[in-house]
Formats: structure tokens, C-alpha cells, sequence
């Protein structure tokens, strides 16, 4: 599973060597990253690496929420088809949030810790199958090359913390 995702970054990689990074590439890219770092979890027999691995999918999936919350969704609400698919991605955000703080109010040691962070890893799954294959289709026919290279500007400018500037 980790070597199918080196190859899906690689296939981005070599997809746009030519050209800029677009909203959908970065999110993409995010989504591997997350989906690795879940993966190495699940395999690691290290408790304090198992902690380290929980914090870093954290840590990258509130910066990933954030860019798609505050630049993305907003942009793809200006499409009728898309507003159930935003709605449903903002509700599986707000989900996954409220089961992210209730593993972190948890003792590592306590007998829930790694099946809630298993749950939401099941939760952020169905999220990314969900954009991939259904909401990502139909943007790159609803918006053009430009309008993708403007959004991940965009989303790059917040994850960089220039919320006010994006």
C-alpha cells in the first residue's frame, strides 16, 4: 500500500513536470500524504511512533480542511452540481474534527485510542474516494487550467499560514 501511493505521487509528479501545481494535484498530493502516513501507523509496532504518526495526520489533515474549507469548497459552490458534494465533504470535515478531539482526550494507553484513530481513518477515506472519483471529475470540466493554478496559489498560501492574504 505504501509503494501504490510513492507510485500515484510519482504519477502526479511526472503528470506536471511540465506545468504548475493545481488545486486538485495539491489536494491529491495531500490525500497520499495522510493516506502514508495512516498506513505506516497501522504497521507500526512502536507506541511512541504510532503517537508521532497520529500527531503529523493531525496536524496535516486540520491544514488540508482548512485550505479546502476557507478556498476550495467555496469556489466549487458556485456550481450547482457541486453544492450537495461541498455540504457533504464540510460535514465529513466537521466530523472527522469532533472524533480527532476525542481521541486526543483519550490516554494513549486507554483500550480506544488507536480504534477511534482507526474510525478516522475510515472516515478520511471515504472522504478522499469521495472527492477522487466524484467531486475532482467534475471541476476539471466546471473550471479551467487557470482557475485551478489561482486555487492552489490559494490553498498553498493558507497551509502556509497567509490565511489573511488568500
Amino acid at each position: 500500500m505504501i509503494r501504490d501511493n510513492i507510485q500515484r505521487l510519482r504519477l502526479i509528479v511526472k503528470s506536471v513536470a511540465n506545468r504548475k501545481l493545481d488545486a486538485l494535484d495539491l489536494l491529491q498530493i495531500d490525500h497520499i500524504k495522510i493516506r502514508t502516513l495512516f498506513l505506516q501507523l497501522r504497521a507500526s509496532k512502536n507506541q511512541g511512533r504510532k503517537i508521532q504518526l497520529w500527531r503529523r495526520i493531525e496536524k496535516d489533515f486540520l491544514a488540508h480542511s482548512l485550505a479546502e474549507e476557507t478556498v476550495f469548497y467555496p469556489a466549487c459552490m458556485e456550481f450547482e452540481k457541486l453544492k450537495t458534494l461541498v455540504i457533504e465533504g464540510e460535514e465529513e470535515h466537521r466530523l472527522t474534527k469532533t472524533l480527532m478531539r476525542s481521541i486526543d482526550s483519550l490516554s494513549v494507553e486507554s483500550e480506544r485510542w488507536l480504534p477511534k484513530i482507526y474510525l478516522a481513518m475510515e472516515n478520511i477515506e471515504h472522504h478522499v474516494e469521495r472527492e477522487e472519483n466524484v467531486m475532482f471529475p467534475l471541476i476539471r470540466r466546471y473550471m479551467d487550467y487557470l482557475e485551478l493554478q489561482n486555487l492552489g496559489d490559494r490553498i498553498q498560501r493558507v497551509k502556509k499560514g497567509e490565511r489573511a492574504a488568500a
